[in-house]
């Protein structure tokens, strides 16, 4: 299962496989929203091997996987 988000829909967030795939794909992602997906992100890490997220192709993507990875690294 790919977790995705958008601004039109959201998939259940649930673990399926031995790795998480997420596709974040609104159009903002503020810190209250990374930090509750950095706390799913975690419980989800916890059962697999790897995990991968995507944020949506925008000139602010690196931006957010850079604060989304500070706030992993501090949970």
């Amino acid at each position: 299962l790919c977790v995705a988000e958008s601004d039109k829909m959201a998939s259940p967030v649930m673990g399926t496989a031995p790795h998480v795939y997420l596709r974040l794909r609104r159009e903002d992602y503020d810190d209250p929203a990374l930090a509750a997906w950095a706390a799913r992100i975690s419980i989800l890490a916890r059962d697999a091997r790897e995990v991968y997220v995507y944020f949506k192709h925008a000139a602010a993507a690196p931006d957010r996987a850079a604060r989304l990875q500070r706030l992993l690294a501090a949970a």
